[in-house]
């Protein structure tokens, strides 16, 4: 049986709340992660670090990236200079007043309650299994349009062309 024959992926199209990862695939994921953790200027290793422990996560910018009952991690960007992840938190609901959006999370195994404010926080989300599929299928289908990140055949195109500028 093929992936979209599958009813898992039946399932993970239907899912509404699929809709953002349905614009994204593994490379450009990785790639805004990247982005957002250097503008933290992190130490080579810090950054590897991060890069690693936040594997199967994807940067949360907006509240319709924010899926009610996922679990996060986050970056507290109030004290600039003791940037650590968070170990983590399931999202139980979502307030938005006068202080931004705040989530309200819940830890586990020792549940506690506290609220995680996205307009001072870094927020990673975790990928949830559909999610995951259809990242495996937009990663496939993009297989034949690699042309933004010189990917595959035809990279050494153009080599040697424009060296001499500036003599």
């Amino acid at each position: 049986m093929s992936l979209c024959e599958s009813a898992l992926f039946k399932r993970a199209l239907e899912n509404e709340n699929n809709a953002v990862i349905s614009t994204l695939n593994t490379r450009k994921i990785t790639a805004e992660k990247l982005h957002f953790l250097r503008k933290l200027s992190l130490s080579p290793s810090e950054l590897q670090d991060f890069m690693t422990k936040l594997k199967d996560y994807r940067h949360v910018v907006d509240l319709n990236g924010i899926t009610h009952g996922a679990y996060i991690r986050w970056i507290d960007l109030k004290h600039p200079d003791r940037l650590t992840l968070s170990r983590g938190a399931l999202i139980c609901d979502i307030k938005i007043g006068q202080k931004g959006v705040l989530l309200l999370c819940k830890t586990h195994p020792n549940p506690a309650m506290f609220h995680v404010s996205m307009d001072e926080c870094l927020i990673f989300q975790r990928l949830s299994q559909q999610e995951r599929i259809l990242l495996v299928a937009m990663d496939y289908l993009d297989t034949g349009n690699s042309d933004d990140e010189g990917e595959g055949e035809g990279d050494d195109e153009g080599e040697g062309e424009g060296d001499d500028e500036g003599d």
